[in-house]
C-alpha cells in the first residue's frame, strides 16, 4: 500500500497569511478546519475576492486533478 497518498498534516494560517499563489504549482490540497479563508483571483492589477470558505471546505484539488498550476490565491 502507499502511504504517502494517505499523509495528512496540519497548516495553521494567521489572520491574512496566504496559503498558496495563483499561478503555483500545486501538490497539495486542503480542508478548512476552523475559521474562513478568501479565495481571490487576480484581474489585471486587482484581486478579486471570488469567495469565503468554512469549515469542511476543500480547496486546492483542481491543481491536482488537471496538473495546472493554482487557479487563485
Amino acid at each position: 500500500m502507499n502511504t504517502s497518498a494517505h499523509r495528512s498534516k496540519t497548516k495553521h494560517l494567521d489572520p491574512g497569511e496566504i496559503l498558496f499563489l495563483e499561478g503555483d504549482e500545486g501538490e497539495e490540497m486542503f480542508i478548512v478546519k476552523r475559521g474562513q479563508i478568501q479565495i481571490l483571483h487576480r484581474e489585471g492589477a486587482k484581486m478579486v475576492q471570488l469567495a469565503t470558505l468554512g469549515p469542511g471546505s476543500v480547496i486546492g484539488e483542481l491543481s491536482l486533478l488537471d496538473s495546472q498550476p493554482r487557479s487563485a490565491t
